[in-house]
Formats: C-alpha cells, structure tokens, sequence
C-alpha cells in the first residue's frame, strides 16, 4: 500500500639583573614569552604588563568554560518527544545516536554538506526524516526539504510492484532487485520497495528528477546506523 507522502622590540640599557620569581623555573617563564632579564626603570610597566596578560588569561578561561555550561547536549536542551516529533534540528551524529539509543528503523538517502536533520517517529510504523540546507528554519512546514520516509509495511515489496499497475502509475525496477514506483502525477513522490523487506521507503524531493534517480541509484537508500 502506498501511503499518503509525508546550511616592538625595547631598548636594553647596558645594567640588568635576574628576576627572581619563587617556585617558577625559568623555563617555563620563557615558554610564555616572558624576559628573564628585566631594566630596573622597566620594572612596574613589565608587572603591570604580565598582570594585564594573566587577567586576560584567567578571563578568557572563564568565558570558556561558562560557554561549555550553556551549550549543553541534545538531552539538556530538548525532551525526547519534541526530538522524534520533527520540531528539532539534528547533527547527522545526533541524529544517528538518537536513533540508535531509540531502536527506531529509517532509511535516507545519505548525509549532506552543511545540512541538518529532523525525524518525525510519532506515528507507530511511520518514520520521517527530512533534510534542512543550511539556512533553512527546520520548523517550516513549506515542501523545501527532502523527506525519506519509512512505513512498515507486510509484504511491502508486492504492494509497491502492484501500485505500478494504477492508472498513471510508473515502475521500475532496481539491479539489486529493488521495485521503484511513482505517478506521473506526482512524481516528485516515488516509493522504493525490497524483496523480503517490509519497509516500504519514500523518496520526496522538490525536484522530481532528483526523487527518481535517488530511488534509482545503486546503494544510495541506506538504513541509518548509530
């Protein structure tokens, strides 16, 4: 059955003297690019030049670490159900480990530069995955994105080989033994079938063209692993 479709240098006077610093080898004053000779007049503005460096230091160590404290993991930020309810936009590697984590089954058709994912998983035996180019606003329901969708289907392979029989109906079939079938009426939605598979896969693209011949193309439809 097929079902309804779902981005300067300083000048040294000839007198200068060691800096003493207790508890600090020399060595590591020179990795931070610090003289071990110090001009005796150039004492309070070398100090109040490292003070300055070591602040900054301190500063910026802060801002790093209240930074990683408010960019928290996909877990922190989102409840599972708005994750698999197709208002969430996903790395690949979020969206490989949420289905993992989840035992959900859905197939696409590879990753994409710069892109980014949604899954919709809250119909039982439905699972919608849709790319968002870079750019895009992933909570846009306008018919821009790629979607794949996976339907659990008994005996789906015989269901999408009969469908090419329909009136306007278009099939084809794959060397690996794979069904393709699409209507010449909607052709930017073509469903893909396997022998001893019951899933049935649908490809939409805004570009029909492009729909097709991911549905044609050897080893481009993929079950997505963590």
């Amino acid at each position: 059955m097929v079902k309804k479709s779902a981005k300067p240098s300083s000048t040294k006077s000839s007198t200068t003297r060691k800096l003493r610093v207790k508890d600090v080898k020399p060595e590591s004053i020179v990795e931070q690019g610090f003289p071990l000779t110090i001009e005796p007049e150039k004492h309070n503005k070398q100090f109040f030049l490292i003070l300055i460096i070591a602040t900054a230091l301190i500063s910026s160590l802060f801002t790093f670490g209240v930074a990683n404290q408010l960019s928290p993991g996909l877990a922190e930020r989102t409840t599972l159900a708005a994750q698999t309810s197709g208002g969430v936009c996903l790395s690949e590697k979020e969206l490989r480990t949420l289905i993992a984590e989840n035992k959900i089954v859905a197939y696409w058709t590879g990753p994409v530069k710069d892109a980014t994912y949604s899954i919709n998983a809250t119909t039982p035996g439905q699972v919608f995955v849709r790319y968002i180019p870079k750019g895009m606003d992933c909570g846009s329901t306008e018919p821009k994105f790629r979607v794949i969708a996976t339907y659990a289907e008994t005996d789906a392979y015989n269901s999408t080989l009969q469908a090419g029989n329909q009136a306007e109906g278009v099939s084809l079939s794959n060397p690996d033994g794979s069904v393709v079938y699409f209507s010449k009426n909607a052709p930017n939605n073509v469903y893909v079938a396997y022998p001893n598979l019951d899933y049935q896969i649908e490809i939409y693209d805004p570009d029909a063209k492009t729909a097709v011949t991911l549905a044609t193309t050897s080893n481009q439809i993929q079950i997505i692993k963590g």
